[in-house]
């Protein structure tokens, strides 16, 4: 099944530099996706372009042969698409777009907490952005060095390492929330970092940190 869209349904003022794309939670194959499987409709009319997959198949994107149309409601359909043994998914989602290119970096805005501040050990951090992301180019890490993630938490412990979370968000993809996947220590300072990820035209995130304390309420 398709696990997030890119717009996402409902989307306004979405750039005409944007590819429409979908992830999905298993692979797919790709022979399946073509023209009549995987259209983005301008009414009744679909887009002319090709497809572009991620290396593991679980990803595809709509690139456009012309800038998508200003100002105009678009529908992205898949009806035929298959995974690897042959199950379909039937997918709908409509967006509208805006004037002109999205080229702007996005930022965080606002956050649940401070910096500097003291928040309960079971806390659930909020980060909202300054516009809708693409959900899919954030990802989380743990361990000594903090490996390959772009979205994450680091204790200030002996080795720095980095704690295991989990990341979600909202409806518009403008609110994510990072959660400890255990309660974090009290009376301990934690950085977090957000080093990476783009929004749903591409554009890379104005990169950010802060830090805050535990304590155990």
């Amino acid at each position: 099944m398709v696990t997030s869209a890119v717009p996402y349904n409902g989307a306004t003022g979405v750039g005409v530099n944007v590819t429409p794309g979908v992830i999905f939670n298993k692979t797919i194959d790709s022979v399946s996706v073509n023209s009549n499987t995987f259209q983005v409709l301008n009414g009744a009319t679909p887009l002319a372009g090709s497809y572009w997959f991620n290396s593991n198949n679980t990803r595809v994107e709509f690139i456009p042969d012309a800038p998508l149309p200003a100002n105009t409601a678009l529908v992205m359909t898949l009806n035929g698409v298959l995974d690897m043994v042959g199950h379909p998914v039937t997918f709908s989602s409509s967006f509208t777009t805006g004037a002109t290119p999205d080229t702007s970096a996005p930022s965080i805005v606002w956050t649940s907490f401070t910096s500097n501040e003291s928040i309960p050990t079971n806390s659930v951090i909020t980060v909202q952005f300054s516009e809708p992301m693409d959900a899919s180019t954030f990802t989380t890490t743990q361990g000594i060095n903090c490996g390959n993630g772009n979205f994450y938490i680091q204790e200030t412990l002996g080795s720095w390492q980095c704690i295991a979370t989990t990341l979600t968000w909202n409806a518009t993809q403008t609110m994510a929330y990072l959660q400890p996947t255990t309660p974090l220590a009290a009376g301990r300072r934690y950085y977090i970092y957000v080093s990476g990820g783009t929004d749903i035209a591409g554009n890379t995130v104005t990169g950010w940190a802060t830090y805050f304390y535990a304590e155990f309420t």
